[in-house]
């Protein structure tokens, strides 16, 4: 079966060797022609590897070079950037529901990018709308792919969310993190690196928690300073934010080792010998006052 499988990949790589030594085109029409014709070669080269990786992952292939997942075998493997094989996935998972997107990917006339422009329709929520409106999800799929073929990404795109709107009128609930973002990697050296783009509400929070930490770092300075003292008591404003409003107010505090007790004071004695104490008789006061030890005189 492997031998079979590389006589048949050993066609397509040799028509792709004769391509890339073949003459360059001198007029314009050839340099067009060459260029949709080689479009539509990528399109069916991308289709054959989605269904390849949807079968791989289908079948838990990656387990054989000890890996969980396809994902991070396209990444250790094939050096393909994680969003990259993260769409790939996807694309094979969506055109298991998708026949018609998959027969017309298969032959060159759409590429990825439409089949995932066309995918939500395939999402449950869409699909359960679907059958309470008792919408044929086949036919709307082949309208599209009709679209996809005759007219730009935008405007697919355009015709899938006027689709997806027209199954709920009242319209989904706003998501409140739909405009934040936030990127952060680690660079070879051990630095890191990163950027982000918050609203208000998301700018606050991360203020919060940043401030909280940073007030953390500082009594902990503090407490090694002068560990009898205890920590700070930090201002009232800065509790209130610390502990109602940070996203990390949830989690349990981190123990401090108790400060060690000071030490015991140091107490000065002096042994007063017997025979001294008992030579020293007691009067009575005339006013009856406590006695106290008479006078040598």
């Amino acid at each position: 079966m492997f031998d079979r499988c590389r006589r048949r990949l050993a066609a397509p790589e040799s028509a792709l060797d004769a391509l890339a030594a073949e003459e360059p085109a001198t007029d314009d029409a050839t340099r067009l022609d060459r260029v949709r014709r080689l479009a539509t070669a990528g399109n069916r080269l991308d289709a054959q590897l989605t269904a390849a990786v949807r079968a791989a992952e289908n079948h838990q292939v990656a387990e054989y070079d000890g890996l969980t997942s396809m994902r991070s075998w396209l990444r250790t493997h094939t050096r393909i950037p994680d969003g990259a094989a993260k769409r790939l996935i996807e694309t094979g998972r969506a055109l298991e529901h998708l026949p018609v997107a998959e027969r017309a990917f298969a032959c060159g006339a759409i590429g990825a990018e439409q089949v995932a422009a066309i995918a939500p329709i395939t999402t449950p929520p869409h699909l359960g709308q679907a059958a309470e409106a008792a919408v044929d999800v086949a036919a709307v799929e082949a309208e599209l792919v009709g679209i996809a073929q005759q007219v730009s990404h935008q405007r697919l795109r355009a015709a899938v969310h006027f689709y997806t709107e027209r199954l709920d009128p009242d319209g989904t609930e706003p998501d409140p993190t739909e405009g934040r973002s936030f990127t952060m990697s680690r660079l070879l050296g051990g630095t890191w690196t990163g950027t982000f783009v918050l609203d208000e509400i998301g700018g606050e929070k991360l203020a919060t928690a940043i401030e909280a930490i940073t007030i953390t770092g500082q009594q902990r300075a503090a407490l090694r300073a002068a560990p009898h003292q205890g920590p700070p008591r930090l201002p009232r404003r800065t509790r209130r934010r610390s502990t109602t409003r940070s996203p990390m107010a949830h989690l349990p505090p981190r123990r401090h080792p108790d400060p060690p007790p000071p030490p015991p004071a140091r107490r000065l004695t002096r042994q007063v010998g017997c025979q001294g104490v008992l030579e020293r008789p007691t009067v009575r006061h005339p006013s009856g006052r406590h006695p106290g030890p008479a006078s040598r005189g």
